[in-house]
């Protein structure tokens, strides 16, 4: 499931026909990833919630090149260090 995100959103600048499917995804992603951060009593403003996004679409970005096994850890725990935890 991460990898094809990922294929998807990386390949929305190719293929402009899914540029609107990854954004209409977005809110969805957002709210996921605010309810997670609720969890750990740490509220987020909208610019700071999309900087933890670029974050963690980096670190997966990462993990695939390196063909980590487990992108999602990846991701995790660059999010648990930017979040102090």
């Amino acid at each position: 499931a991460v990898l094809l995100r990922y294929e998807q959103l990386v390949g929305a600048g190719r293929r402009p026909y899914l540029a609107p499917l990854m954004r209409s995804m977005r809110p969805e992603l957002d709210e996921l990833l605010t309810e997670s951060l609720a969890r750990y009593d740490r509220a987020v403003d909208l610019d700071e919630l999309r900087r933890l996004v670029a974050l963690v679409d980096g670190a997966v970005v990462s993990a695939l090149i390196e063909a980590d096994p487990d992108p999602r850890a990846a991701a995790r725990q660059m999010l648990l260090a930017a979040i102090g935890d």
